[in-house]
């Protein structure tokens, strides 16, 4: 039977997908490789830890990829990860993805968000810096702002730190660009916020579903060989109990059961 690991929390947290989809929290380091070695024919990266604990690696997702396992990602670091490694075979789905891919964004701070533990649904307390880009852009082209101000409200978001670019970060850039037009223009964010990061996971989630078809494998290099390392060795022979079992959620230390 073909059984699909979606690592994803933040961007969004769905329920049940379906007996063949199994829900695991956001990826770590390990997490990947454990889900090869639990016999999943398909894994598919939206969310992954970072700062807090290692994050996953790119060799375990080229692992996965070098035994004919499809790797798909999306939204957060799943975009990140597909855009540095499709040329290797990993299907990227989305803006988020296609940003990356074409250098539009650079910088892992662009999805990065602050976060509630599992039990209260992984909710993001920050403003992930592309949906900002975004929905600054909408507001531009909506004749909201013009495109200078855009550019300076961009400038003054992206010079926080992700964990501070929230509400209060939003009203604070507009009052400095207008103050006698925050309110109006925070309620006009509001209203025209764009979620790319959540509407990219629910597109790679229909895909998984079979309701979209998944986009075209890229041909992986020629000679594309999986090197076993000692570094790999050490990692994932030697101190394999070091890395987290396979549902582990870093945020709220529980372990996600098998269904």
């Amino acid at each position: 039977m073909n059984r699909t690991a979606l690592f994803i929390g933040p961007s969004y947290c769905p329920s049940d997908l379906g007996r063949n989809i199994w829900v695991y929290p956001p990826a770590a380091l390990g997490t990947v490789y454990r889900a090869v070695r639990a016999g999943f024919s398909r894994i598919a990266l939206v969310d992954g830890y970072f700062g807090i604990v290692p994050s996953v690696w790119h060799k375990e997702i080229l692992y996965a990829l070098a035994q004919g396992i499809e790797v798909l990602g999306a939204g957060s670091m799943g975009a990140l990860r597909a855009a540095e490694l499709w040329e290797y075979g990993m299907r990227g789905v989305g803006l988020v993805f296609n940003l990356y891919r074409r250098g539009a964004l650079t910088d892992d701070d662009e999805v990065c968000v602050v976060h509630a533990p599992r039990e209260f649904a992984y909710k993001s307390f920050s403003h992930a810096m592309v949906n900002v880009r975004l929905t600054a852009r909408r507001m531009t082209r909506s004749a909201l702002l013009n495109r200078a101000q855009e550019q300076e409200f961009i400038r003054l978001v992206k010079r926080q730190h992700f964990s501070r670019r929230t509400d209060d970060a939003i009203r604070d850039a507009f009052n400095t660009i207008a103050p006698g037009r925050a309110r109006e223009w925070v309620k006009a964010f509001q209203r025209n916020y764009r979620d790319a990061k959540r509407d990219d996971a629910l597109a790679l989630i229909e895909m998984l579903s079979g309701i979209k078809a998944v986009p075209q494998r890229p041909a992986p290099r020629a000679g594309f060989l999986f090197p076993i390392t000692s570094h790999w060795r050490q990692q994932f022979e030697i101190q394999l109990d070091d890395v987290p079992s396979l549902g582990y959620d870093v945020s709220s230390g529980v372990r996600t059961p098998p269904r």
